[in-house]
């Protein structure tokens, strides 16, 4: 009999310590998670950061580029009307250098 009582008290003791070195691991896994999860969030608002920064950055290129080609046009059409009124070499060589930037 007592060999049985020493059996039995052997399985709850492995048991036990097998149920807490799995619920020790659950719990290991499961705070990694977390902080895997903040992290992520963290490189999101990152990501969504530099992707706004880019896209400021993409419109005010944008911005230029149109700025300067209307620039380019109102110049040429103000050279082709002065070349209309008056067609010397200075108003054509004007309209040509300005018409060229189109």
């Amino acid at each position: 009999m007592k060999h049985i009582m020493l059996t039995i008290s052997i399985m709850i003791g492995v048991s036990s310590g097998i149920l807490i070195a799995d619920f020790a691991r659950a719990y290991i896994a499961s705070r990694a998670v977390e902080e895997l999860a903040v992290q992520m969030e963290a490189n999101s608002k990152t990501r969504a950061e530099e992707l706004r920064a880019t896209a400021k950055q993409q419109a005010i290129v944008a911005d230029r580029r149109n700025n300067a080609r209307r620039i380019n046009t109102e110049t040429c059409n103000f050279w082709k009307k002065e070349y209309q009124k008056k067609s010397g070499d200075f108003n054509r060589l004007s309209m040509n250098n300005a018409c060229s930037r189109l």
